[in-house]
Order: structure tokens, then C-alpha cells, then sequence
């Protein structure tokens, strides 16, 4: 491989040394004289030093550091101690050298940026916070790559950094925080009940937060990016959906599920709303909320119910296997409504005739009541709301098309609803 600045970097994963068995090497050599610059070596038999390498890391940091690149080799030492080499190839030097404990296999996971410039080295075998804890390293890339912060693993077997990194998740805040997911965390006694960790990239690297899983095998943190959502307001909502309310019956894992609100600001938990349902509802296994103008939010949980009705909290459904909830109309009504349609509704006494029900977001109706009125297909199979809607000028009235409805007995004559 050519490196901007010259030089070739050459790597003899197979080499032996030493005696040592295809332990692996890794040359610097000068683009001009073709002369070795720089030879790093395994250290034993079938090490194979040189394997990975990386360099599009930094080509993406740049400047000072386009002439490096990295060797990971989780083999190298005498008992898988494993190693990771910072080396600038334009000089020909190894920068620093990160050599693991016994066993870490340090090198085993590609480099990842994290904001402020920093690189981290996951290292989930770390035995530094307890047996296989794990540990993830932070070095600043733009300073000879000190160690410029670390995060431990608390408990045995947890394997902290065996996640990837989420530098991208809470990258549009501008905040220079990212996550880090430990979802077998144990916590207050609760075997992987799961941690996710706010963490700041600015300056030297620093745990800012942690939101808990409270109950054993919650693994909070386990769906990664994927169970998470930024809100306004640097609001951040976590989705657990196999965790169990601590109020419930003890001992029975019931998988209510729960959502969580957190602050990307404060750093601490808002509040969690757990699925009202003992039946592996799952709440937040649709890991998206919908946030109304006011800051409210409406939590989807189509598996709510034993034959799984749905709810939209706080709004019911009606009928088996309606799953309402699982789709907001994706247009708001000008005086604050929302629609939510269920096509496979039965609620009508129709099979999948299909509902749609005009919600308020604001309480405004009183009594915990939110629903301002519904429609239900009146013919089975009509699937309503599966064709849109269609708001008029004013944007308070609407038309419903249902292009599968059968009036007056005409299979799919179709119909309209104001």
C-alpha cells in the first residue's frame, strides 16, 4: 500500500521469525531507494502480524495523519496478550505500541473515530474491571495517540466494547457526545439487565451518563443504534423491549417492555412507561416514537394485548390481531390532531375492514380521553385507510379513500368517507 507522503507499506503475514512459525511482519519501505525503513515483527508462532492493517481511518483525519496507519494483531505475546501499533510511515517509526494483558487478544476489533479526534480500541476481554469485564481505550489521534480517557466494565463476563461504538446517533446535536452500549451489564444485582453510557468526545474523553436496565435480562442497550431516538430539545429515547416492570409479578419474566426518556443535557433519565400488559408486549420492540409540537410523544406498541389489540398509549385497540398503533398517517390536522389508521382492524365486525381514528395530542378532551372520533370499514377485507387521505383546504376536514369497500353489496365498487 502507497502512503501519500511515499513510502509503501508491505505486509508478510506468513513471514517466519525468528524461528517462529508464520508469527508475520510488516515493512516501511522507501518509495525512492526501495530500502526497508521501518520492520515490525510477531512475536510467535502463527501471530501473523500484518493481516490487518488500517489505514482508511486515517485518510479520513487527515492532515498530520494520512502517513499513518495501524497494525492490529490480537495474537501478539506469548498468551494472547494481543497489540496494537500506531506507526508513521513517512519517518519510518512506530509511534506507540498498546501491548494487552494476558488473554485481552487486544487488536481483535477495527478502530472506530469517536468525536474530538479520538480512536477507540475495544478490548472486551479486559479482566481490569473483573473477569472478562472489558474495557474500551481512548488515545487522541492528533497527539502522538495518548491515552486520552477509558471506560471500564463493572461486572464478570459483561464484555464491554464487545458493541460497537454509536458515534452517529447523537452526531447531528453537534455536542461532540456518542454511546456506548453494554447490554449484559449486571446492575444493583440484576444479571444483564444492560447500561448504555453517554459519553463526551470533547477534550479528554469522560463518561458524562448511564441509564439502567432495572431487572435481570433486560439488556438494555442490546438493539444498539437501532433502539435509539433523538427528540427536540436534546431529548433521547432508549427502546427496551424485553424488559420487565419492576412492579410486576416478581420472579416472572413477563417482557412488558419499556420506554425511556433521557437528557442529553442533564444526563439523567426523565421518566420510562412500561407496556401495561402481562403478556411479552414488548413495548418499544417498534423502536420509534412520534413527537407532537407541544413535546408530547405517542408510543407505538402493536403487540399490547393477549391477542394483540395494539395500543397507541394512551389509546386502545379493539379487536385481535389489529396491532393499532403501528402507524401514524404521516400528516398533522391544523388544530393539532393526528390520524391513526389499522388497516387490519376488525373493530367494525368486519375482518381487516380497516379503522381510523383522529387523536388529540394535547389532553385538550379531559379524562385521559384522546380519541376525538373513528371510522371503521364497514366491509370485510376493505382494508381502510391503506389508499390515504386527502385533507381539504381548510385542513381540518379530510377524505378517507377506501378503493376495497363493497357498498350496497358491490365487491370493491369502493367508497369515500368525509
Amino acid at each position: 500500500t502507497f502512503r501519500p507522503f511515499g513510502n509503501y507499506i508491505v505486509g508478510a503475514r506468513n513471514a517466519d521469525v525468528a524461528g517462529n512459525i508464520n508469527a508475520g511482519s510488516v515493512f516501511v519501505v522507501d518509495d525512492a531507494t526501495g530500502s526497508t525503513v521501518l520492520r515490525v515483527d510477531g512475536t510467535t508462532g502463527s501471530e501473523q502480524l500484518g493481516q490487518n492493517l488500517e489505514f482508511g481511518i486515517f485518510d479520513t483525519l487527515g492532515g498530520s495523519l494520512a502517513d499513518s496507519f495501524a497494525i492490529l494483531s490480537p495474537s501478539h505475546g506469548g498468551n494472547s496478550e494481543g497489540a496494537v501499533f500506531f506507526v508513521n510511515s513517512e519517518v519510518g517509526a512506530v509511534t506507540r505500541q498498546i501491548d494487552g494483558l494476558i488473554g485481552d487478544t487486544l487488536g481483535s476489533f477495527n478502530l472506530q473515530i469517536v468525536p474530538g479526534g479520538h480512536l477507540a480500541i475495544r478490548n472486551p476481554f479486559s479482566d481490569a474491571g473483573g473477569a472478562n469485564a472489558g474495557e474500551i481505550l481512548f488515545v487522541n489521534a492528533f497527539a502522538n495517540f495518548v491515552t486520552s480517557g477509558s471506560v471500564l466494565g463493572i461486572s464478570s463476563g459483561e464484555l464491554l466494547g464487545n458493541v460497537a461504538v454509536d458515534t452517529g446517533t447523537l452526531s447531528s446535536l453537534g455536542t461532540g457526545q456518542f454511546l456506548v452500549y453494554s447490554p449484559v451489564r449486571d446492575v444493583s444485582g440484576e444479571t444483564d439487565a444492560g447500561t448504555v453510557l453517554l459519553m463526551q468526545g470533547s477534550g479528554a474523553v469522560n463518561l458524562q451518563g448511564a441509564f439502567f436496565g432495572l431487572q435481570a435480562g433486560d439488556g438494555l442497550g442490546s438493539g444498539g443504534s437501532s433502539s435509539v431516538q433523538i427528540l427536540s430539545g436534546g431529548r433521547l429515547v432508549l427502546f427496551n423491549p424485553a424488559a420487565d416492570d419492576p412492579t410486576g409479578a416478581l420472579g416472572v419474566p413477563n417482557n412488558e417492555g419499556a420506554v425511556i426518556l433521557a437528557s442529553t443535557t442533564s444526563f439523567s433519565e426523565l421518566g420510562r412507561s412500561y407496556g401495561q400488559t402481562d403478556d411479552n408486549e414488548g413495548l418499544g420492540s417498534v423502536a420509534f416514537v412520534t413527537e407532537r409540537p407541544n413535546g408530547n410523544l405517542f408510543i407505538h406498541s402493536p403487540g399490547a394485548g393477549t391477542s394483540n389489540e395494539g395500543a397507541l398509549y394512551l389509546v386502545n385497540g379493539t379487536a385481535p390481531n389489529e396491532n393499532f398503533g403501528s402507524n401514524l398517517v404521516p400528516f398533522t390536522l391544523t388544530n393539532g390532531d393526528v390520524l391513526v389508521q389499522s388497516q387490519s382492524s376488525s373493530a367494525g365486525g368486519f375482518a381487516n375492514a380497516g379503522t381510523m381514528a383522529q387523536i388529540v395530542s394535547d389532553g385538550s378532551l379531559g379524562g385521559g380521553n384522546i380519541i376525538r372520533g373513528r371510522i371503521d370499514g364497514s366491509s370485510a377485507g376493505e382494508l381502510l385507510g391503506q389508499f390515504g387521505v386527502t385533507t381539504s383546504g381548510d385542513g381540518v376536514h379530510y377524505f378517507v379513500r377506501s378503493q376495497l369497500a363493497d357498498p350496497g353489496g358491490l365487491a370493491d365498487a369502493g367508497s369515500i368517507y368525509f
